[in-house]
């Protein structure tokens, strides 16, 4: 009788189960992962084709992502940089609802301003602005220019800040002493030494130009020489008894910024009346600029989707026909041990690496290509000049993520139909 033969492990020990269960979990690995890519590469044409399908898709995901995100960082840059975190309600006297006559009074008057911070106490303030446009001389040069003239809190600033001369002293600001700033293109325009603290003529009054302060960003070239004087200087000289001007309302955090608007012109409908007023600033800017990056990222992703959703019929097919194609495959290693699970995991697998793919191609192409895209935007269209490239996580994750779960899905039915084979029917079929 013959003796029995005791199995070798790969390590020349014998009889040790160990190595046996070691041996038999690599051999069960390597058959799904034989099966998996023996199913991938059964269809090549159809398999480069959907693809790169969903590589498109994935691409265009990946864009929008990163594209988006610039675009939003560069949003709120520019709300921290331009005059962009307060909004300035301006006096408009409108019509009376009652007789269609001019109101008698259309400047805000100091008691509006009171009830108007009472009304807003979430606020980082509410002050007081004069802005209005006057002549002003130098030397032999005399033009019109807007004039700005701000308060204490607003003098503190970015935009306000002076880049060369020391700034306004605190006898300009109480309005004991007539000082001005001017912006970089007036100082240019002018030919203004700042060293020597030279004198303009605002209005006819005279001003020694202490200081020179940032250009407002973002703004018509033709509006960025402008002349800043103190707040109290410009009520001395130029705004009538019993008013303030305009009115100008900041927020502390720019997530703050739609509900203190809109909480503004709510209390500006109360405390005036409706149409007596309109509101100016960069906030409209800012929101005509952020429904440019919604609409982009929509439309990005709208198409992404759509592509995505191509490819993952495409994957639907391939899988179909693969199974069908392999039918006699699947029931042979069900006849030899295999169990159907395993068949219906192969088959699983095979679409999901379809997809991933296709999203790592995407994502990858979507990299080399942002830089390109955005600059050709911004060549073609002055409002993509927003459109900037940020390669953040999601971008990255979130393509492959969705074609994952895409491709997830669309092996679902494929792996149904593997795992349901007649193994004896399918074997006489094909014998």
């Amino acid at each position: 009788m013959d003796e029995p033969v005791q199995a070798v492990g790969a390590s020349g020990d014998r009889g040790n189960p160990a190595c046996l269960e070691s041996d038999g979990r690599a051999a069960r690995c390597w058959c799904f992962a034989s099966l998996t890519l023996q199913g991938i590469y059964s269809s090549p044409f159809q398999l480069v084709l959907t693809v790169l399908t969903m590589s498109v898709g994935a691409m265009a995901l990946a864009l929008t992502l990163f594209v988006g995100r610039g675009a939003t960082e560069r949003v709120w840059q520019d709300v921290e940089q331009m005059m962009g975190q307060w909004v300035i309600a301006y006096c408009d006297a409108g019509l009376d609802p009652q007789w269609l006559g001019g109101r008698p009074r259309p400047d805000f008057t100091e008691s509006e301003l009171r009830e108007l911070k009472n009304y807003l106490p979430e606020a980082k303030w509410v002050c007081p602005i004069y802005m209005s446009a006057l002549p002003v001389v130098y030397g032999r040069r005399k033009v019109v220019l807007p004039v700005d003239g701000i308060t204490d809190e607003v003098a503190e600033e970015p935009l306000f800040r002076p880049l060369r001369g020391p700034g306004f002293s605190a006898s300009a600001r109480a309005g004991m002493a007539w000082e001005c700033m001017v912006t970089e293109t007036a100082s240019r325009e002018f030919g203004i030494d700042i060293d020597h603290q030279p004198l303009l003529l605002v209005g006819g009054q005279p001003y020694h130009v202490v200081g020179v302060v940032p250009d407002p960003p973002r703004i018509d070239t033709r509006f960025q020489g402008r002349v800043v004087v103190p707040y109290r200087s410009a009520r001395i000289l130029w705004i009538p008894v019993g008013t303030v001007g305009h009115i100008l309302v900041a927020w502390r955090r720019v997530q703050d910024m739609d509900r203190i608007a809109a909480r503004l012109r709510k209390g500006l409908d109360e405390i005036r009346g409706p149409n007596t007023y309109y509101l100016s600033s960069s906030q409209f800017s800012i929101e005509k600029s952020k429904d440019l990056v919604a609409n982009f990222m929509l439309l990005g992703a709208a198409e992404s989707f759509f592509c995505i959703l191509v490819a993952s019929i495409g994957v639907l097919n391939v899988m179909l026909t693969s199974v069908t194609r392999r039918a006699h495959e699947f029931s042979i290693r069900l006849a030899m041990g295999a169990s159907r699970r395993q068949i219906l995991g192969s088959v699983m697998l095979e679409s999901i690496l379809i997809g991933l793919s296709g999203a790592f191609l995407g994502v990858a192409v979507a990299v080399a290509v942002a830089p390109h895209l955005t600059r050709l935007l911004a060549a073609r269209l002055p409002e993509a000049s927003l459109l900037a490239p940020c390669y953040c996580s999601s971008g990255f994750l979130y393509p492959l993520w969705v074609c994952c779960v895409c491709g997830l899905a669309a092996g679902v039915l494929p792996a149904l139909r593997a795992g349901q084979v007649d193994v004896l029917a399918t074997l006489r079929t094909e014998g």
